[in-house]
């Protein structure tokens, strides 16, 4: 009997759909229940009228026909069917040969399918129940128009609308379950295997179904007894019926027994698979609350019983496999390791090293990361460690800039700093080299911009990434050198074979420190011929000291050892490396950066006094004012970098109050001693004067960024901006002021004045 449903439900899906064949798999209750309700009809005497037949059949085709329609069978042109849990199953069950599964479903595919296929059978029944009443509903309409209809018959006729409902009802229940069975436990077997968590909803309980097949019993008894009451006359009706009955009841009893069975066999299949130890797990066709439980016990003991079994071969090889097991997940996390550490040094390597080209001022690098790896038989190094060099132009003048970092962290974390710092300082030097308003900046001003978009991309990240750093430019033409150390170990200067730091104070915090607070400083240093720079992580101190015959070891604390090492490896980088390591034990990543400054051609400053220069200076003296400036005019088309005529021009100028020449004149002097601070201010005054009000602050603000305290170069710019109506702004320079210099009694008062301006 089993078989020929299962054949009868293959060849359905295969013509129709899924769950077209579970409908109509479920369509011999269809025929009980109608035998049932004609028997007790017949038994009670219930008028049956030709239109009442004829109604009864036409309402049943129109149910059959609606109830297989709402179950997808028009699938193949297209139409799914009505409900959700209908149109899923049909769409994700492929029925060309017998139903199976489609492929390369989503998880969330795959959840709709399951459920579908627990809610199939139930909404099998109340679709059988909901065309039953439209059945019976359609003979009582033909009845109302053909017989005379009493209270008693409406009663009789309630009854065989109960029977009817309960036994088509209960039987597309069952057989419904039966037949979606195998392909519920299939779907949750491939749930499984691609670890969807899943939850099933029992549907029924045995107890249940045995209260059915008693009611059922129940219910034939009654029928029975009511034809029997009726009809004592008409023994082969009787007989027929007893006949009927026991089919139902034996095809009912199959069906149900046969669920139990089936779901004991697939127990004992699952027990003697773990008993081999196989998998041992149970996926279980019935809705039944009880099997579930199993299923769902069985699963968690198979699984417990695997830990057992792994635990247990473990214990037996502890001191190999476990071992073994360790050194390859060691091995192999290295691998991974590795890869990640060359690919990151991959990176790394395009944002750092040497890329300036001036022959007079020479870089030169030496980086050696504390973390070394194989990869592929190639040897490298990681680490946060960068040193880099460009050559840039700013306002027409070549400088070469260089920068020497240390990014928080060990190996990953710190190259990770370093590579985010080479990125961006990288994506402003092209900046610089192709945007107009970069390259008409001071060099004081872009290493105060360059600064503060490091320090901002570092501060995105809330503190877990620090870099110190010394960063800077070199005026090519003359040597002299800007800079910014964010607590970096100290700028380093070589001449004459003796060493000497440049700083003696900490002036900003690394880049990154949220709420950093101080005024950025840039620094000035001019170098003469000869003279090197050095530049160095703190790797360069962070050595690990013998002492008292190697038996006590100990960090280096003093920051002077390195001026040593640099002296007795006479500046050149690789030397400097080995005294240090004649110290100790390096214990970090140690980065040097040198910065040479050796001019080829003399300095046009040093040139004897020319004729036009004597003359130029009696001319002053006779007060033939013309004469200077047509004698010095025409000497600087010659010798266009002679300070001297330059000097005594722009004084010439001044003193006549032609101050934007004076101006102009200072500026060249400013491009050839950059770092005579004087004459800087000078030409601000001389703007100032001349009304230029712009050039005057652009001036000043150089020297703010030199000497931020200087109460002299901040009074002057103050007066600019309040010249220029930016209150603002000269309201935040007073407050910068005040905070290094909070007692200062004219910057106090000019915050007070500025202040009233708001108010």
């Amino acid at each position: 009997m089993y078989n020929f449903i299962n054949r009868f439900f293959i060849l359905v899906s295969r013509w129709f759909s899924y769950s077209t064949a579970v409908a109509l798999s479920s369509g011999i209750s269809a025929i009980a229940a109608i035998v049932f309700g004609v028997y007790y009809a017949k038994a009670t005497k219930f008028p049956l009228s030709e239109e009442m037949v004829n109604a009864l059949v036409l309402s049943s085709i129109v149910a059959w026909i609606a109830h297989a329609t709402q179950f997808g069978v028009f699938a193949k042109l297209g139409f799914w069917g009505f409900t959700k849990s209908v149109r899923t199953a049909n769409k994700f069950i492929t029925t060309k040969k017998r139903p199976e599964i489609k492929n390369n479903l989503s998880i969330k595919e795959y959840l709709e399918l399951h459920n579908a296929l627990m809610f199939l059978p139930i909404n099998n029944s109340i679709t059988a129940v909901f065309w039953a009443q439209i059945v019976i509903a359609s003979i009582f309409f033909a009845a109302h128009h053909s017989i005379t209809i009493s209270p008693r018959l409406i009663v009789q006729g309630l009854m065989m609308d109960v029977i009817f409902s309960f036994i088509h009802g209960g039987f597309s229940l069952v057989v419904g379950e039966i037949t979606t069975g195998t392909m519920r436990s299939l779907c949750k077997q491939e749930m499984y295997e691609q670890k969807i968590p899943y939850i099933e909803k029992p549907l029924s309980t045995v107890r249940l179904k045995i209260a059915f097949f008693l009611v059922l019993f129940i219910i034939t008894i009654y029928v029975e007894g009511s034809l029997i009451y009726y009809n004592k006359d008409k023994i082969n009706s009787i007989i027929n019926f007893s006949a009927l009955a026991l089919v139902v009841a034996i095809f009912m009893a199959y069906l149900l027994f046969h669920q139990i069975y089936t779901s004991l066999k697939d127990i004992e299949s699952t027990m003697n698979e773990l008993r081999k130890g196989g998998k041992g797990l149970l996926f279980s066709k019935s809705l039944d609350s009880e099997f579930i439980r199993v299923a769902n016990g069985i699963n968690n003991a198979s699984k417990t019983i695997k830990d057992y079994q792994h635990n247990l071969e473990e214990k037996i090889e502890e001191r190999t496999i476990a071992l073994k097991d360790s050194l390859n997940k060691v091995e192999a996390l290295k691998k991974q390791q590795d890869g990640d550490y060359f690919l990151t040094s991959l990176l790394l390597k395009p944002l750092a090293g040497n890329y300036a080209h001036n022959k007079d001022v020479k870089i030169s690098m030496l980086v050696q990361q504390k973390k070394s790896f194989e990869f592929k038989n190639r040897k490298m190094e990681l680490g946060g460690d960068i040193c880099i060099a460009y050559s840039i132009q700013l306002k027409g003048k070549n400088y070469t800039t260089f920068l020497n970092a240390d990014a928080m962290g060990k190996s990953m974390q710190g190259a990770g700093g370093a590579l985010v710092l080479g990125a961006v300082f990288l994506s402003i030097i092209e900046r610089t080299k192709f945007s107009e308003k970069d390259k008409n900046l001071y060099p004081e001003r872009w290493i105060k911009n360059t600064f503060l978009e490091l320090h901002k991309t570092f501060v995105s990240f809330e503190g877990s990434m620090l870099v110190s750093l010394v960063m800077g430019l070199v005026d090519e033409d003359c040597g002299f050198v800007y800079f910014i150390n964010a607590e970096h170990p100290w700028t380093v200067l070589y001449s004459n074979q003796k060493a000497s730091f440049i700083e003696t104070q900490l002036l900003l915090r690394k880049i990154g420190i949220v709420g950093m607070e101080g005024l950025i400083s840039v620094q000035v240093y001019p170098m003469q011929a000869g003279d090197s720079i050095i530049i160095g992580s703190d790797g360069r101190d962070d050595i690990m000291i013998n002492i008292d015959n190697h038996s006590v070891r100990k960090i280096n604390e003093d920051e002077t050892l390195f001026l040593n090492c640099v002296e007795n490896g006479q500046g050149e980088l690789p030397n400097i490396k080995h005294e240090i390591e004649k110290l100790g034990e390096l214990t970090d990543d140690l980065s040097l950066l040198k910065i040479s400054y050796q001019p080829g051609k003399p300095d046009s400053t040093s040139l004897e006094p020319l004729p036009e220069i004597i003359q130029a200076r009696q001319s002053i003296k006779q007060g033939n004012g013309l004469e200077v400036q047509s004698l010095l005019e025409n000497h600087l088309l010659e010798y266009p970098q002679d300070l001297r005529a330059l000097k005594i021009l722009s004084n010439y100028y001044y003193n006549s109050e032609r101050f934007d020449k004076a101006g102009n004149h200072l500026l060249r002097i400013i491009d050839l001693e950059p770092g005579d601070q004087k004459t800087i201010y000078a030409a601000s005054v001389c703007f100032k004067k001349s009304g230029e009000l712009k050039l005057a602050i652009e001036i000043a603000e150089r020297l703010r960024l030199r000497e931020p305290t200087n109460e002299k170069y901040i009074s002057h710019l103050i007066t600019l901006y309040k010249l220029e109506s930016n209150f603002n702004r000269a309201l935040k320079i007073v407050e910068d002021f005040l905070t290094a210099n909070p007692d200062n009694a004219k910057m106090l008062k000019l915050k007070e004045d500025l202040s009233d301006k708001f108010n």
